[in-house]
């Protein structure tokens, strides 16, 4: 009896093992993450790997928290589970005297799995209001003390040339994904973001010879853009794409690329081949019979 129940128990804690190891090797994980800051914005971008789709992020960075639903295209299917990228944009405002602000990732996927709290830190450029503000602050002390006039020209003319180098700067464009190269009908994903603001989102796909086969123009306003081209519908074969951004003034992004296949290329027509001619064939020719002369 006491054998039975010890085995009873043993059996129990083996399960018990094996359903945290199940739900261990379920748990997502966030392979690469990376963060920009620019206008007072936080731009994070994640990847990530799990054995079901994540349907969530959530994001945290100072005092903001954001969380957005994934869309399933975002989740690429392979033969180990999921892999997917997202991008997260979140406000900020910075104290004068910070250099840098931390944030949190965290993913969620379909079952309710979560992923381990990832940290990161992103600094605040040098060219940023705060430090900018502090260099005019302590500046604006020693002119007023001294009473000069010319130091005050001096420090206008530095002002002016700091708006024109953040306004003469170009776009900056990530890189593009390209979504369900399988079916044939394929879209293009990225995201853009420029100090001043926006015209528009280009979209060029060439074949395997270089030649233009298809493009799109997508109208941007403001300071960030995201999101997805319109459908291509493509025969099978080798294919790139190149996606750019273009901002108020004319200015131009860096080209982003990628490169794909859409399966089934049709294989190459074998050369009919023609039967030979047989000549015809001439009956022989019989000579007239003469008739034997009577003598």
């Amino acid at each position: 009896m006491k054998k039975s129940i010890v085995g009873c128990l043993l059996a129990v804690i083996a399960c018990l093992f094996l359903v945290g190891v199940d739900a261990q090797a379920k748990k997502p994980e966030i392979t690469r993450h990376d963060a920009q800051y620019l206008d007072r914005q936080i731009s994070i971008n994640l990847k990530w790997k799990s054995s079901a789709e994540i349907v969530s992020v959530r994001v945290a960075a100072g005092k903001e928290v954001k969380e957005i639903k994934v869309d399933p295209y975002d989740n690429k299917r392979t033969r180990l589970g999921y892999l997917g990228e997202a991008s997260v944009v979140l406000e900020t405002d910075p104290m004068i005297s910070q250099e840098s602000i931390g944030y949190t990732i965290q993913v969620q996927d379909e079952d309710g799995q979560k992923s381990n709290l990832v940290t990161g830190k992103v600094d605040i450029p040098a060219t940023a209001y705060s430090q900018s503000h502090r260099e005019h602050r302590d500046q604006w002390g020693k002119e007023h003390l001294a009473g000069t006039e010319k130091s005050g020209k001096k420090d206008m003319i530095q002002q002016l040339r700091d708006v024109a180098t953040v306004l003469a700067a170009p776009p900056v464009i990530l890189d593009v994904t390209v979504n369900n190269p399988d079916t044939g009908n394929v879209t293009f994903k990225t995201k853009a973001t420029h100090t001043v603001g926006m015209r528009e989102i280009t979209f060029r796909v060439f074949d395997a010879t270089g030649k233009q086969v298809d493009a799109q123009q997508i109208s941007a306003t403001g300071k960030l853009w995201e999101g997805t081209s319109k459908d291509f519908a493509l025969t099978p074969g080798s294919y790139s794409v190149i996606a750019q951004a273009v901002d108020a003034s004319g200015g131009t992004s860096r080209e982003s690329r990628a490169a794909f296949m859409i399966a089934g290329a049709p294989t190459a027509a074998q050369p009919t081949t023609q039967p030979p001619v047989t000549p015809p064939v001439m009956p022989p020719v019989i000579p007239p019979v003469t008739p034997p002369v009577e003598p």
